[in-house]
C-alpha cells in the first residue's frame, strides 16, 4: 500500500540499490502535485534513502529531506537511462561533495559507469538528511549535534 502512495506505475521509476540503501531513480521531475509529506513518509518507510530525478519540486525536496531521503539531480538527463533495476550504485565522497555543496560522483558498479549529480537542497535541509530526518534531528543530544 505504501509503495502505491510513492510510485506512479509506467512513470519511469527505477529501484536499484546504493550502499545497502534503497534507492530511486527517475528520468523526469519528481514531486509535482501533491501531497508532498505522506508520499516522502511513505518512501522513508520503505527504506529509500536516496532519490534520483531530473529536477525536484521544491516542496517535495524539502519533504524528502525532512524524512532523511536525500533528493539529487542528475546533471546530464541520459545518465538517468543509464540505470536499471537491480544496478549496484556507489557513492564515494559523498560527504565531501555535500559538505561542499556541490557534486556527487555515483559510480553505477554493474555497469561500469560514472556520472555526477546535485543535491536538490542545501544549508538546513540537507542538513536535516545528514541527521537522518527531522525526527531524528530533534532526538540528538545537544552534545551529538556539536552544540
Amino acid at each position: 500500500a505504501l509503495a502505491a502512495l510513492a510510485f506512479h506505475p509506467g512513470a519511469g521509476d527505477t529501484g536499484v540499490r546504493a550502499g545497502g540503501w534503497s534507492v530511486v531513480t527517475a528520468a523526469g521531475r519528481w514531486g509535482d502535485g501533491g501531497p508532498h509529506e505522506p508520499a516522502a513518509r511513505a518512501l522513508a518507510a520503505l527504506g529509500v534513502r536516496v532519490v534520483f530525478a531530473a529536477a525536484f519540486s521544491p516542496e517535495h525536496a524539502r519533504a524528502l529531506a525532512t524524512q532523511g531521503v536525500l533528493p539529487l539531480c542528475w546533471r546530464r538527463s541520459e545518465d538517468a537511462a543509464s540505470i536499471t533495476v537491480g544496478d549496484e550504485l556507489e557513492l564515494p565522497g559523498i560527504s565531501e561533495g555535500l559538505a561542499r555543496g556541490g557534486r556527487v560522483m555515483v559510480r553505477d558498479l554493474t555497469r561500469g559507469l560514472a556520472f555526477d549529480v546535485l543535491p536538490a537542497v542545501a544549508g538546513e535541509w540537507l542538513e536535516l538528511v545528514r541527521a537522518g530526518g527531522l525526527l531524528a534531528s530533534l532526538a540528538r543530544t545537544p552534545q551529538e549535534a556539536g552544540g
